[in-house]
């Protein structure tokens, strides 16, 4: 005769369940967050290449670089936006940035933690300490690779986090593909981390991302010194 189980049993049988996946599902959720980091990173390095490509094409002058309102359907910069401010679903267009010839894939200008990647078109915003000479609003040319002091330690490209400064892991993303290193910040998509590219072209995950990533310190990005 089979016996049957009783209620305190499938009650013991269900909470052994619910505490074994309470113990794996954030195992899985930071494997998961791990693999779209390595996505990332391999998707700044193709960035990477395209600079220098672009450089080989342009006498080693990095691309150009646009920013604000002023710079709201500038075609020249290494990006396009076609509207400044608050997130909004395609207002970046790659393929009419300067860069894209070069790398012909939209999709690496998404990070994969991006918390908006399913909507968004662009997650990465240029270093301004490399424009070439004093910053304006709308469109800069930029620095030649050889006038950058250390390029293995110069921020090219970074995940800019605007919107939600309480949340940086839940950030909207850039908003117009430039970093001002007075007012804009870094998020912190990857597990506390942000993912930047540099100049020389190899990118990783900085875990206190800061000023010395832009310029060594603010005081040698001239461009937006008093």
């Amino acid at each position: 005769m089979k016996r049957a189980f009783t209620l305190i049993e499938l009650l013991v049988v269900i909470a052994i369940i619910a505490i074994l996946a309470a113990l794996v599902f954030p195992v899985f959720a930071r494997a998961k967050s791990s693999a779209r980091t390595t996505a990332t990173l391999s998707g700044l390095k193709q960035l990477g290449a395209a600079v220098l490509m672009y450089q080989g094409d342009h006498d080693d002058v990095l691309p150009l670089s646009t920013e604000g309102i002023q710079g709201e359907g500038r075609l020249g910069g290494w990006s396009f936006y076609s509207r400044f401010g608050s997130f909004v679903p395609g207002q970046f267009q790659p393929k009419r940035g300067g860069l894209y010839p070069y790398v012909k894939n939209e999709q690496i200008y998404i990070s994969q933690n991006d918390p908006l990647r399913g909507r968004s078109t662009q997650s990465y915003a240029f270093n301004g300490c490399l424009v070439g000479g004093e910053f304006q609003f709308g469109i800069n040319p930029s620095k030649s690779g050889g006038a950058v002091g250390e390029p293995s330690g110069q921020m090219l490209l970074g995940e800019e986090g605007t919107g939600r400064e309480a949340n940086p892991e839940g950030d909207t993303p850039t908003n117009d593909g430039f970093f001002h290193p007075l007012f804009d910040r870094f998020s912190r998509w990857h597990l506390g981390g942000t993912a930047l590219l540099f100049v020389d072209g190899h990118g990783k995950i900085v875990r206190e991302a800061s000023s010395k990533h832009l310029a060594g310190s603010l005081n040698e990005c001239a461009a937006f010194s008093d």
